[in-house]
């Protein structure tokens, strides 16, 4: 019988990256400290920053920025996460450094669709976004083309000047959102494009591939899942067509559903208790918070593998959330009880 090590080959030995992990592990918030901060302020959470493993940066922001306390923690939570996510990728195997840049995906598709969003004139957004800057494309790189290109012809152009795939990808998206001026078909192109990429990468065949293979999946579920709602929440013309590929829900199913419960019925989404009744925001909610756990729950079942950067990285984004989502809340002097029913509670 071959044992785990009989089927690794150069570059697949996650133990270094791995044990690294293990360390870090611990120094995650609880849960139980977001609820007992909710009954703090604003000012006694910015002390506790000053000593937490995000106060290099938030030394940073005080000292270079004049930015709201709640800015500063805003702006530490990106850089300090970032900072982990690229860290983890120079403590990967060969292997890991292929995969690693495609469970970061949600980084290029939150900055790839505010810059879009900049030039369609409904959705611009009036202030620079804080870019998640651990994607195939990097912060710089967006940060570039939003203050630099003022036109969309400029953007696209800029895309074209560095020449990637993911650029390349972006500067589609935004062809397609300046001949036709929708943005959710613009928006869509741009995910089609970089699901292309990362499936090209994918063409090897073990365990840790087929993993982050079924997180793609996954989210595509998510996303045609937005699609799913617009379409039965009365916008029937909604142009959009969903995406091929989801790990759980065929097009022909989503095609034929035509309640929630009928779409996820027999799936592992269904894995959570969701009422007709529930607000589509509510139901997305309950959907990535499953998200979530998946990807955490890879910690244990694959701890020889990238599952366990998967499970960092999820562990990492809720920590993050929860942080903005706390500072927000004391920002605005919600009540702790308020405060607690937006926090993940993972």
């Amino acid at each position: 019988m071959r044992s785990w090590k009989d089927t690794l080959t150069f570059g697949d030995d996650y133990g270094y990256l791995n044990a690294r992990l293990g360390g870090e592990w611990g120094y995650f918030y609880p849960y139980s400290f977001f609820y007992g901060m909710a009954d703090k302020n604003l000012e006694e959470l910015e002390q506790i920053f000053l000593s937490s493993p995000y106060s290099s940066h938030y030394r940073k922001e005080l000292a270079t920025s004049e930015t709201s306390v709640l800015e500063r923690i805003k702006r530490s939570m990106a850089a300090g996460s970032a900072e982990k996510f690229r860290k983890m990728k120079n403590w990967s195997p060969e292997e890991g450094k292929i995969l690693m840049p495609i469970i970061s995906i949600r980084a290029d598709i939150y900055n790839g669709r505010a810059l879009i969003r900049k030039y369609h004139s409904d959705r611009a957004p009036v202030i620079v976004p804080k870019w998640h800057d651990y994607g195939f494309l990097g912060g710089d790189f967006f940060d570039e083309i939003w203050r630099e290109g003022n036109h969309v012809a400029e953007a696209i152009e800029l895309c074209y000047r560095l020449g990637s795939p993911a650029a390349f990808a972006l500067s589609e998206a935004l062809d397609v959102l300046q001949s036709s001026e929708n943005l959710a078909i613009a928006e869509r192109i741009y995910l089609k494009g970089l699901l292309s990429i990362c499936y090209g990468s994918l063409k090897r065949k073990n365990d840790n591939y087929t993993l982050v293979k079924d997180y793609l999946g996954r989210t595509v579920d998510l996303w045609n899942l937005l699609i799913w709602f617009r379409r039965n929440s009365g916008d029937s013309a909604f142009p959009v067509e969903y995406l091929d590929g989801g790990a759980l829900l065929s097009v022909n199913r989503l095609e034929e559903s035509k309640t929630i419960k009928s779409l996820l019925r027999n799936t592992q989404w269904m894995e959570v208790f969701i009422s007709e009744e529930d607000r589509h925001s509510e139901v997305g909610r309950i959907l990535q918070d499953k998200f979530f756990r998946w990807q955490i729950s890879q910690r244990r079942k694959s701890f020889m593998g990238i599952g366990v950067a998967m499970a960092y990285m999820a562990r990492q984004i809720v920590e993050w959330r929860n942080m903005e989502l706390l500072a927000v809340g004391l920002a605005a002097e919600l009540s702790p009880e308020r405060i607690r029913t937006l926090l993940w509670k993972i």
